[in-house]
């Protein structure tokens, strides 16, 4: 069964990188089109400007700025050239990248010719380095340190003996400078935090990365995921049967709304932040299990609760009638 990953090397990406946007995705294009010892591939500028969306004039240009910069080593020429890409024995710094970002999803441009087209070289660069930090296993997505939290204070709109539902009217974010300064990757290779900053939120506007509000058992840094957060859309039918025959009760305010097991009592709203296109790994296998587990638990609590309310509600309707 094919892999639906490659493999690269962070230093050798950033060495790509400094011969300019066509070297560093032509750089990844080959990466992709590698054999599975991610050393050799026959990837070459047709290849290239297929998946980049550049002439085959300039993707020739491309590799030959990666040879000149000793990241390619030209095996064989002729019409169907092969490629020794630099690969170093040791694995502290590999990164392990979908082949979704190079080939595209159904009819869609690939993410590498997008990035491409934004001219900017930041971009490509904070979008590679993020799958070195993404931990699908531990922390659900990316570092949760990468982002300062600001909810508002949670409020308890509902509560039975299984369940409670708490609400978050207004959450916002900003990425730390703490985490960016103390650890990030992007501090070692010197970029600017703006940069950074400014990178990220145009990823995220491409919708290449996406950051949301979780819910946490704990907010210390070793509290678990257990659910996600939903909209009024979700609980709307609860609240309405809650206020059948109650005209004295308000509607629900928009917000982050939390269905949490009665007996956790410190959950907590924290962001997470996730890329978009992921490889089918053990890895994200298990994280899309974790994810049915707890939003099945979700659903079950909910719709307890709703058909215990929806019961109440026409007992109410009963004894006016």
């Amino acid at each position: 069964m094919a892999r639906d990953f490659f493999i690269i090397d962070r230093d050798v990406f950033l060495q790509a990188c400094d011969r300019g946007m066509n070297a560093a995705v032509s750089y990844l294009v080959m990466a992709c089109g590698s054999q599975r010892n991610n050393r050799t591939t026959c990837w070459s500028a047709s290849s290239i400007a297929e998946r980049v969306g550049i002439t085959r004039p300039r993707a020739k240009a491309a590799i030959d700025a990666l040879i000149d910069a000793s990241v390619v080593v030209l095996v064989s020429g002729g019409s169907r050239p092969r490629y020794h890409l630099t690969f170093p024995d040791c694995d502290n710094g590999y990164l392990y990248l979908p082949k979704s970002i190079i080939e595209g999803a159904a009819d869609e441009t690939p993410p590498i010719e997008r990035l491409r087209q934004t001219r900017n070289i930041t971009n490509l660069i904070v979008f590679v380095l993020l799958y070195g930090i993404q931990d699908l296993d531990n922390a659900g997505g990316l570092p949760a340190d990468m982002f300062d939290d600001t909810p508002s204070e949670a409020v308890v709109l509902y509560e039975n003996k299984t369940m409670r539902l708490e609400v978050v009217t207004k959450h916002t974010y900003k990425l730390s400078w703490a985490w960016y300064g103390k650890s990030s990757v992007f501090s070692l290779i010197e970029m600017d935090f703006n940069d950074f900053n400014s990178a990220f939120a145009e990823l995220r506007d491409m919708g290449l990365v996406s950051v949301n509000a979780a819910v946490f058992d704990h907010h210390e840094y070793d509290g678990e995921i257990i659910g996600s957060t939903h909209g009024y859309d979700y609980v709307e039918e609860l609240d309405a049967a809650i206020r059948r025959k109650r005209k004295t009760l308000a509607k629900w305010p928009d917000g982050y709304y939390m269905i949490i097991p009665a007996h956790i009592k410190t959950a907590c709203i924290k962001c997470v932040g996730v890329m978009r296109y992921r490889a089918q790994t053990g890895k994200t296998a298990r994280w899309m299990a974790l994810s049915t587990k707890n939003g099945a638990r979700e659903l079950k609590l909910y719709n307890d609760a709703l058909r215990l309310e929806l019961a109440l509600a026409i007992e109410r309707e009963r004894k006016s009638a």
